[in-house]
């Protein structure tokens, strides 16, 4: 079992592999329920120990993530943009 995480305009993201088989979500109900963790283990309380402290950690940051923006210029006669 793995499970990836980052940070992105949208929100936390999570990418989760277990059982020959991943999602990508950005749900920590729909990550806890893919998982099928039992209550009252070591792997569950340190999932959530984890949980809380990337709560944490959002909560500490201050607008957009740390990368940088897109440099581009939008094209209306495209409709899209122009990289």
């Amino acid at each position: 079992m793995s499970i990836e995480t980052g940070f992105d305009l949208s929100g936390r993201w999570f990418v989760c592999y277990a059982r020959s088989a991943s999602i990508y979500t950005r749900s920590v109900t729909d990550l806890r329920r893919f998982l099928k963790l039992p209550i009252k283990t070591t792997s569950r309380d340190a999932l959530e120990a984890w949980l809380v402290s990337l709560n944490e950690i959002d909560a500490d940051r201050k607008g957009a993530p740390e990368e940088a923006p897109i440099e581009g210029s939008w094209d209306p006669q495209r409709e899209k943009i122009v990289l």
